[in-house]
């Protein structure tokens, strides 16, 4: 958004909206690289009066919109999670050894499929004062079960995550009447309070 005559919003304001994305919704942060004086204390509490001015929070609005995901994008990365495997990320060209080749999991779309990526070196010695480096790339991709019980949730296979219809919930017969009675208070009433059953 450019300023013009119109705008209510300052330079200072669409600077702190615009670190508000890049700190990853950090509002300290953002009204610090933004230009605001003072410590978290006092970039906490400017940030919270910003985030609740009406024109930065449509302004803010307006931008997660575009550039948020649509249910079918969700679905469709959770999709790809469930169904990634190794087999995108290794070459087995080449004999025997098998190498992490990320150029050929880019081609095939893989490259988000990566939680984690770490380049390992090891220094060591070998005999007449010869030194070996040896490197390796680690790779650690986003569970595929925890993708598939998301995708399961959103499309009604299963019920909310701690309910009678969710198949991972399991009642253990008289343990609350052996809780209450160890504790001296009525735990089915405790997690109805708190939200919980």
């Amino acid at each position: 958004m450019a300023i013009t005559k119109k705008s209510p919003l300052t330079g200072k304001q669409l600077a702190f909206i615009d670190y508000y994305f890049i700190c990853d919704f950090n509002g300290t942060e953002a009204a610090r690289r933004a230009g605001y004086k003072g410590d978290d204390a006092t970039l906490a509490a400017i940030a919270y009066e910003n985030l609740r001015k009406p024109h930065i929070a449509a302004e803010i609005r307006r931008r997660t919109k575009t550039r948020g995901m649509d249910a079918d994008e969700v679905i469709g990365r959770l999709s790809d999670q469930a169904r990634g495997t190794m087999g995108h990320f290794l070459n087995f060209e080449g004999g025997r050894q098998v190498e992490i080749d990320l150029n050929q999991a880019r081609e095939l779309g893989a490259l988000g499929l990566i939680k984690k990526i770490k380049m390992v070196e090891t220094v060591s010695p070998s005999g007449d004062e010869e030194i070996v480096l040896t490197r390796r790339t680690e790779i650690e991709l986003y569970p595929s079960q925890q993708a598939l019980a998301h995708l399961a949730r959103i499309l009604g296979l299963m019920g909310a995550k701690g309910t009678e219809e969710d198949p991972l919930h399991v009642e253990i017969p008289g343990l609350n009447a052996a809780l209450t009675r160890i504790y001296g208070r009525d735990h089915d009433n405790d997690a109805n309070a708190n939200g919980r059953t």
